[in-house]
């Protein structure tokens, strides 16, 4: 990783939680449908690849999904596109970890298995894509609201 700088300014790798391991660029070819060379900051996961076969084969979503078709933003109407308020992730690994996303903030909670209501850590992703600087103390309402969204994503796991 470090000798192709593969990640460049990012923090972390894959399966961390910081800009290193969970954003991946995406790129989509559809001629006559997308316009070429666009760049969008859309936020969008995974699930909302799902979300968007689905619309472009007319096919219904499951009533328990998340994912949010992201087909309005592909073929430049970004009116039409339905926002998603932030992506969730959650890894087992290294004693737990969960991590919600905005096109602004990224939120982390480390240490979840010992410690479910541990404390969040913040980053301002448009200051410091790096995730060099924890601002949770500089904007305390902000690190609440994410705890809050973290808790509320959250499944336990069926024992």
């Amino acid at each position: 990783m470090e000798f192709f700088n593969s990640n460049g300014p990012l923090n972390g790798m894959k399966r961390d939680l910081t800009e290193g391991g969970v954003r991946v660029p995406m790129i989509a070819f559809w001629p006559k449908q997308i316009p070429a060379n666009t760049v969008t900051e859309h936020l969008s996961g995974f699930e909302d690849v799902f979300a968007t076969i689905a619309e472009l084969t007319g096919s219904p979503l499951p009533d328990d999904t998340t994912g949010i078709s992201f087909l309005p933003t592909l073929l430049g109407d970004s009116k039409e596109q339905q926002p998603r308020e932030f992506l969730y992730w959650e890894f087992k690994e290294k004693g737990g970890k969960e991590g919600i996303v905005t096109d602004r903030w990224k939120a982390i909670r480390r240490g979840t298995i010992k410690n479910p209501d541990g404390p969040i850590i913040l980053f301002d992703l448009k200051t410091d894509i790096s995730e060099q600087n924890n601002v949770a103390a500089d904007h305390p309402e902000i690190a609440r609201e994410f705890a809050g969204k973290i808790t509320q994503s959250h499944t336990p796991l069926a024992e």
